[in-house]
């Protein structure tokens, strides 16, 4: 035998399915935006490793200056040796220091865990 629905529980289903119509619409609106600003972040990430690499930018103007600078990639590449051997050269990132004799394998216990 077919169920009686009421008019409340008809009228309910279709408010909820009207709910997730509008929050199929609000998702996919979110994720083309966040498609938009992918697309839009790697072509500015791609133009700043242009310049970053020293490569000429294309002329916009023929009053623009031909220099091109590569000050910040040496300054990275003579400071990247010593900040590689700060985060990989050892194995205890963190060590507590022992305030007192009775600390000591409090110290050695945190150090261990957070390692």
């Amino acid at each position: 035998m077919a169920k009686k629905y009421k008019e409340e529980e008809i009228m309910a289903a279709v408010e909820e399915q009207g709910d997730m119509i509008d929050l199929v619409g609000v998702i996919k609106s979110e994720m083309d935006d966040a498609k938009d600003f992918i697309h839009q972040v790697g072509a500015e990430r791609a133009e700043s490793t242009e310049y970053y690499l020293g490569n000429e930018p294309e002329g916009t103007s023929s009053m623009q200056s031909e220099f091109v600078s590569t000050d910040v990639r040496e300054s990275v590449l003579f400071m990247l040796p010593s900040i590689m051997r700060t985060f990989f050269g050892t194995k205890k990132i963190v060590e507590f220091v022992p305030k007192g004799p009775e600390d000591i394998q409090l110290a050695e216990q945190q150090t261990d865990y957070i390692n």
